[in-house]
């Protein structure tokens, strides 16, 4: 028995005994500062805390847009962040995903299934299965899941890890969507998401994103198109309250809805030498546009040709999701309900996300 004691000491002294806990540096015991009045930075991400060490939380962070570059910020430091929990500032430690910790996704589309995206349809079929098979070669931690939508929600499947062959699931049901019906020009986008982000299995830790593809405006409960088969109950505004510092979504639509050739305007911003009408606001008064989803989110916009052809890869999901933060931190109450936010401050750039009444286990 005297060896192994003697022993002991020896194999922890050559191969460490690395503990979580004994890295977070202690709270600084100071309050809070006063919650931003004018961010420019768009955070987002989740929480979870850690099954085999309770009182240990971690926070994921996704990726923060540079406002001036359009690019993920790569240079983030302790000194950038304030973390807090219940008003009282927080001792972190932060990772970058891929280096420490790995980076997991998941990752839903909300796809526009109506008579208009007849010409669209097969080509972005294409796009999004050619989107899904980039993400098994990346060899990243994803699941996808997708909803299908009109004046509402039609058909949805929930996340799924089998997306790399034709015989998946998620390859069958990408390939059966096809385009059909709908009333009003503008169409019900935020029905889909809002049942996604209530409905779908989301993984804790997870960075969550929506990819919404449409050739119309955004159906809001404020507008004119009250006489179609469903009204939305929401506006852009109050869907955004909700996934604020949750998830993003990246907007894939039109400036103008074009024929396939690119020869007619059907309708576009402003009037322009072929008399369309506004796309979004002038014939239907008080529809959204798709973008405003986008950047209330931090998320980026792309164009959807007349053709449909786009390359959903160079959406910047795959550096996105590489390019998110771990922060870990100690509570005092791993089963309580607590209220956490984090700033960020880098130059002249600033940002906050709050997370309210939150649960860790």
């Amino acid at each position: 028995m005297k060896r192994l004691f003697i022993l002991l000491p020896l194999f922890v002294f050559l191969f460490g005994c690395p503990s979580l806990v004994d890295e977070i540096p202690p709270d600084p015991g100071t309050y809070s500062p006063p919650h931003l009045t004018d961010p420019d930075l768009t955070l987002s991400g989740s929480i979870e805390g850690e099954e085999s060490n309770p009182e240990i939380i971690h926070v994921v962070l996704n990726a923060i847009i540079n406002p001036e570059t359009g690019e993920p910020i790569t240079d983030l430091t302790d000194d950038n962040l304030i973390v807090v929990e219940d008003s009282l500032v927080q001792g972190f430690v932060l990772k970058k995903v891929g280096e420490e910790v790995t980076a997991k996704a998941d990752i839903v589309f909300i796809i526009d299934a109506t008579g208009s995206m007849g010409e669209e349809i097969e080509k972005v079929k294409e796009s999004v299965l050619a989107f899904a098979g980039s993400l098994s070669e990346e060899g990243l931690d994803v699941k996808l899941g997708a909803v299908t939508f009109g004046d509402s929600v039609r058909e949805y499947i929930d996340f799924t890890d089998d997306f790399s062959d034709t015989t998946g699931e998620f390859y069958t049901f990408i390939s059966g969507i096809y385009a059909t019906g709908g009333g009003a020009w503008a169409e019900n986008d935020l029905d889909p998401i809002y049942y996604a982000w209530k409905h779908f299995s989301w993984r804790d830790g997870a960075q969550r994103i929506f990819i919404l593809i449409t050739d119309a405006p955004v159906d809001q409960v404020d507008d004119d198109n009250y006489e179609y088969e469903h009204v939305c109950p929401f506006t852009i505004d109050m869907l955004l309250d909700t996934l604020r510092g949750e998830a993003v979504i990246h907007a894939v639509c039109p400036d103008k809805k074009v024929s396939p050739d690119g020869d007619t305007i059907y309708m576009g911003y402003d009037w322009d030498d072929d008399g369309a009408a506004d796309f979004w606001d002038v014939i239907y008064g008080g529809a959204g546009h798709p973008k405003d989803l986008a950047t209330g989110t931090g998320g980026r916009w792309m164009q959807l040709p007349g053709s449909g052809e786009v390359d959903l890869t160079e959406l910047p999901i795959a550096t996105t999701i590489t390019q998110s933060w771990v922060i870990d931190f100690e509570t005092s109450d791993p089963y309580g309900v607590h209220d956490v936010w984090i700033q960020i401050y880098i130059g002249e750039h600033k940002g906050e996300v709050i997370w309210r009444d939150v649960t860790y286990h």
